[in-house]
């Protein structure tokens, strides 16, 4: 958002509709850090400078990226995985936070892993001093804690235990 200062000026003695304001070039509508101060003259050369004004202005919103860490597999995890936020904003400062499968956010105070088993998605945003939201990123993850369950089988004759061309052998895996 733009910013316009304001300011009164009294000079008890010069009309103030005679004084020179050197200083202000508001509105101020590029992004940045912005240190201004003004300069009163009167008719009578009488000079005055003001305090200085300090502000900021930040349109872009703040950006955020998860990283999964190990150990990992593609999108599924172990409760052992830390997720971990990474947010950057180009002039202000910001909060990040996080959510599971659209429940409340949380505030981002470092690494957190997810606890229970099967499908969740991940949603993180930040947002900076100046209002500017990110808007919420989302990711798919899986945690699988569970080791898959094999069996083997066979149609070997009980009594030889001899394998021939024919011996059908079966694998089967669940998870």
């Amino acid at each position: 958002q733009d910013v316009t200062l304001s300011y009164g000026v009294i000079d008890e003695i010069t009309d103030t509709a005679h004084l020179t304001i050197v200083g202000d070039q508001s509105p101020y509508s590029a992004e940045g850090a912005y240190t201004v101060s003004v300069t009163v003259t009167d008719e009578a050369g009488n000079q005055t400078t003001s305090n200085a004004v300090v502000f900021t202005i930040d349109k872009t919103d703040p950006v955020t990226a998860l990283i999964v860490g190990t150990p990992s597999y593609a999108d599924f995890i172990t409760s052992a995985t830390p997720l971990t936020l990474t947010a950057a904003d180009n002039l202000t400062p910001f909060t990040t936070r996080y959510r599971f499968d659209g429940g409340p956010w949380l505030d981002y105070t470092g690494s957190f892993q997810i606890a229970s088993e099967g499908a969740h998605l991940a949603g993180y945003r930040s947002e900076d001093a100046a209002g500017n939201i990110e808007a919420e990123q989302t990711r798919s993850l899986t945690m699988d804690n569970s080791a898959p369950v094999s069996s083997l089988s066979d149609d070997l004759p009980v009594p030889s235990g001899i394998a021939v061309p024919e011996t059908k052998i079966t694998i089967t895996a669940a998870d």
